[in-house]
């Protein structure tokens, strides 16, 4: 993995720099006034991409490569989330909450738990299923009596 870590780190080496010597300035405007400059936060991210890429140059990672089916699962995952916070924005909370919690409990089945290296599997699905339902009931008699 050092050869390809420090491939990584020139890329963002050189992705860092040329953020913050062209794209910064060509694409972020100047305003008179005000207590940080517009291009204060754009810059300093650009820097430590760049440091971040400079650090993985000099001290590759020793991690080893994670199974590609696990890396599928958790890619399901975030379609999962993805997919029902769309949904959520087109229809609304209170239709496509459920079917987005229940997406999800079918998505998780060990691939959080498997990427975080927890080994009570059956407690954290256990949490989702009891917790997910009672959330959204919570959240729709708010917004019933709200409105």
């Amino acid at each position: 993995m050092t050869a390809a870590d420090r491939a990584s780190g020139v890329f963002f080496v050189l992705f860092g720099l040329a953020m913050y010597f062209r794209v910064n300035p060509t694409y972020i405007e100047t305003v008179d006034g005000g207590n940080l400059a517009p291009d204060t936060l754009p810059n300093v991210m650009a820097l430590v991409i760049a440091a971040c890429g400079a650090l993985l140059v000099v001290k590759p990672s020793t991690h080893m490569m994670r199974s590609p089916r696990l890396i599928a699962r958790a890619g399901l995952y975030s379609a999962v989330l993805a997919a029902g916070t769309f949904a959520m924005s087109h229809f609304g909370f209170e239709i496509a909450g459920p079917c987005a919690g229940a997406g999800h409990h079918v998505a998780d089945r060990r691939t959080t738990s498997a990427l975080a290296g927890r080994r009570r599997v059956r407690h954290a699905r256990r949490n989702v299923v009891s917790r997910g339902p009672g959330a959204w009931a919570r959240i729709a008699v708010r917004r019933r009596n709200d409105g």
